[in-house]
């Protein structure tokens, strides 16, 4: 896919639909005006005219842009109708540039015409994924489950970093790179940035079953308000999706989703075999006040640790060394967390903990520190890398940094 960039004067945010070249089905082209608005979403050829890449400098990141010329570029897109636009809308999309996110390269606006035109992804989409695994009866393996969450998160913060609410997060529209290869495919989210689509336009798939199922309680209640922290309730509904391979909500009407969620507060069933993190995790993103949601971030931060911890293995049956303390407990943050973890994960008991504190001192790295090497004095031998490390995983309190240093280090 090449980079056709909007902030380059040269090259107009608009595209012509003379440029398309619609391929349905193996039937022979067929031109925007004849049946572009029969479809929501098109493959199409999109051959524009370029003559050298420049690079230009944006505030967050050096791209390349493209000049035209009579030398030809080929590109396969995906065109999609939409309702009325400004072309302040368009700019605003074309210049979103992330990973996860669509690459959206430009605009038609013909007669009554309305299309975004952007990148087509070739893996189809998350929901229909699940599915084939679903119809196979194949489960979807954790570290996949995690990968998965984690671009979709990342997509979604970096929408949330441009003020853009998606307002339509479900698997239909996380779109995947590749299903050859889904353990390495990038995930992109799709289908955002207008509210309303072309009155003609169909749905964007072939699928037809009801957003509501993905939606947050307060969204369901009423269609025209959306957060931020309605985007974070959906992505919650997404992973239960990948966990189970089930429809969310399967066999209920919109009405009897209102009834249960709106109305009697409830949420999807959260097994207790699945790791403890996840299922802390969902419960936070369906908490019924928005307010007591996790941003979009915290999210992003919690899914890195948990696919971290999950992919390391725990078979360090080294003792620890005293002198190793100090190191260790440098990199354990935040630091504000010592007590708790003192508490409940070496189970050093309150008073103890006070007791340090009235030794003078009120380092945190030192309190922390002084702690370990209190937990290490008891264990004696027990006291391995793999043991602190296993502490580490089950307490979630601090980063992964601590955690992957512990398992990377050496015999003294």
């Amino acid at each position: 896919m090449s980079n056709i960039e909007a902030d380059n004067p040269s090259y107009s945010l608009f595209i012509n639909s003379k440029e398309l070249t619609f391929n349905d089905d193996g039937e022979l082209p067929i031109s925007v005006s004849s049946r572009c608005r029969q479809f929501s979403i098109r493959r199409a050829i999109l051959r524009r005219r370029r003559t050298s890449t420049t690079t230009t400098s944006s505030s967050s990141s050096t791209r390349p842009s493209m000049t035209m010329s009579n030398q030809g570029e080929t590109v396969e897109v995906a065109v999609k109708n939409v309702h009325q636009f400004t072309g302040e809308e368009i700019k605003k999309l074309v210049s979103l540039e992330h990973t996860n996110i669509v690459r959206f390269i430009g605009a038609i606006k013909e007669d009554v015409v309305n299309a975004i035109v952007m990148e087509f992804v070739t893996g189809g989409n998350l929901y229909e994924y699940i599915a084939r695994n679903r119809e196979q009866k194949k489960c979807i393996g954790l570290r996949l489950c995690l990968n998965l969450t984690l671009q979709c998160a990342r997509g979604l913060e970096y929408l949330h970093g441009k003020n853009i609410i998606h307002k339509n997060v479900q698997s239909y529209n996380c779109l995947l790179s590749s299903t050859t290869n889904i353990l390495n495919c990038n995930l992109k989210l799709s289908n955002f940035g207008f509210k309303k689509q072309h009155p003609h336009a169909i749905d964007l798939t072939t699928f037809h079953e009801s957003r509501k199922a993905w939606q947050a309680p307060e969204v369901i209640g009423n269609k025209e308000f959306f957060r931020k922290a309605s985007d974070v309730y959906s992505i919650g509904i997404i992973v239960w999706e990948i966990l189970t391979c089930q429809r969310p909500w399967n066999g209920k009407t919109d009405h009897e989703i209102y009834e249960t969620v709106v109305k009697r507060s409830e949420h999807l069933k959260i097994e207790d075999e699945w790791p403890s993190e996840l299922q802390k995790l969902l419960k936070d993103c369906w908490k019924t006040e928005r307010a007591q949601r996790p941003i979009i971030s915290a999210i992003c931060c919690r899914v890195e640790v948990e696919k971290e911890y999950q992919n390391t293995p725990i078979d360090l049956d080294r003792p620890l060394q005293m002198r190793e303390i100090p190191t260790i407990a440098s990199h354990l943050k935040p630091k504000s967390h010592w007590k708790e973890f003192a508490v409940n994960n070496l189970g050093i008991c309150e008073s103890e903990c006070d007791a340090l504190k009235k030794e003078g001192t009120d380092d945190q790295d030192q309190l922390i520190c002084d702690a370990l090497r209190k937990w290490l004095m008891r264990e004696g031998k027990n006291g391995t890398v793999g043991t602190l490390a296993e502490h580490l995983k089950h307490s979630r309190l601090f980063d992964v940094s601590g955690y992957k240093f512990l398992c990377g280090l050496q015999q003294p």
